[in-house]
């Protein structure tokens, strides 16, 4: 018997104490939130018994990789953007938003009677090469945020120098053309402005000078002529050269003058370097090349002569074929040193690549380049 009540009391426990039906319950939750609390102070406890997180032991799983300058789930860089950058043009250092702008070419006399050239000294790039004749003609190439008060005078088209328009994607700035060229802005869609043609109205003559040597242009007709066109946000894409910082004085060389002998007389080339402000002056002939905007000397930070094969074919009324794609012998004149090599320039549209004789390409001094193209068997000595 005493068995049986003992089992009696172990099984019938809400019975042996005569629990009400609703204090069972609130006995039942009155358990259940001891437990509870139990287990979160025991977790507490466990907590604190721990070490502090520290930079040697916190780990961090699956971190993302922020990609600076981009903007990924509100986190933002806290390095600052760049305030200057170089001009993809011709390396000067320039605002970030005036870094790589659309591209403007003026195709320019070199008659003695255009001269004095207009807003030349502006230009990033200048390439002169010969044309019929035994002239001489120029092509300026401006960053489209460079507009000169007046640039001329504009003469005709030939199809070398489209090869080097090709290069930028830029717009061409012309009074008419041979044939050829004509030809070739057309067949390949080339953004051209022609001042005799549908582009008249972003030119001008000036009747104190005589026709052809009296067309211009000028900055508020480029602006012009870019915004109607719709060029003016245009981002261009090409391969830019390298560019430097300038030697200090003590590691400039002691070159002295460059001649290029295109022809004869006012069409050859001179340029005498100027060895305290790391210029080479150029001069037309023998007589100082002047800008009729400024009434200064031109003056390039880099001289590049780029040798093409001999003249491939003579034309009607004696216009000249050069063959500006392939490769040759190339020499860079800058921070007075003569710096040997080749050029290269696979297809139309590709940047013509300047390489010194080690293999590496040539690094240019930021500022304005000269580009003289004279076909093989030409002299151009130097001293």
């Amino acid at each position: 018997m005493k068995n049986k009540t003992k089992n009696n009391k172990s099984t019938n426990f809400h019975e042996h104490f005569h629990l009400p039906k609703d204090r069972k319950i609130v006995y039942l939750i009155a358990a259940g939130s001891v437990v509870v609390v139990g287990s979160l102070l025991w977790g507490g406890l466990a907590l604190l018994a721990q070490p502090k997180a520290t930079a040697k032991n916190l780990t961090i799983v699956n971190s993302p990789t922020i990609n600076k300058n981009v903007h990924q789930d509100n986190a933002f860089t806290t390095e600052p953007e760049p305030t200057e950058l170089p001009r993809t043009l011709d390396g000067v250092i320039v605002d970030p938003d005036v870094a790589n702008l659309f591209v403007y070419a003026v195709m320019l006399d070199n008659n003695p009677a255009a001269r004095p050239h207009a807003g030349l000294s502006q230009a990033s790039v200048v390439y002169n090469t010969l044309v019929e004749g035994g002239a001489t003609r120029i092509m300026a190439v401006f960053s489209s945020d460079v507009l000169p008060d007046r640039i001329g005078p504009v003469r005709s088209a030939r199809p070398y120098y489209l090869e080097w328009l090709s290069e930028y994607d830029g717009m061409y700035v012309h009074a008419g053309g041979s044939p050829e060229a004509l030809q070739t802005i057309s067949a390949f869609d080339l953004r051209a402005v022609n001042c005799i043609g549908n582009g008249a109205r972003y030119c001008f003559r000036d009747y104190t000078g005589y026709a052809p040597h009296n067309m211009f242009t000028d900055h508020e007709k480029m602006a012009y002529a870019m915004r109607d066109l719709e060029y003016t946000d245009i981002k261009p894409e090409y391969n830019t050269w390298r560019f430097k910082d300038e030697d200090a004085l003590g590691g400039r060389g002691d070159f002295s003058w460059l001649e290029l002998h295109y022809s004869a007389g006012t069409y050859n080339a001179r340029y005498e370097y100027d060895k305290e402000n790391n210029i080479y002056k150029r001069f037309n002939g023998t007589d100082p090349h002047l800008d009729r905007n400024t009434e200064e000397q031109i003056a390039a930070k880099n001289v590049i002569v780029q040798v093409v094969p001999p003249i491939v074919a003579y034309l009607e009324k004696g216009r000249i074929v050069l063959n500006v794609t392939g490769e040759g012998k190339a020499v860079l004149y800058r921070d007075g040193l003569v710096i040997p090599g080749t050029w290269q320039k696979p297809l139309r549209v590709e940047r013509t690549v300047f390489t010194a004789e080690d293999g590496t390409e040539m690094k240019l001094n930021r500022g304005q380049t000269w580009v003289e193209i004279i076909p093989e068997g030409r002299e151009f000595p130097y001293q």
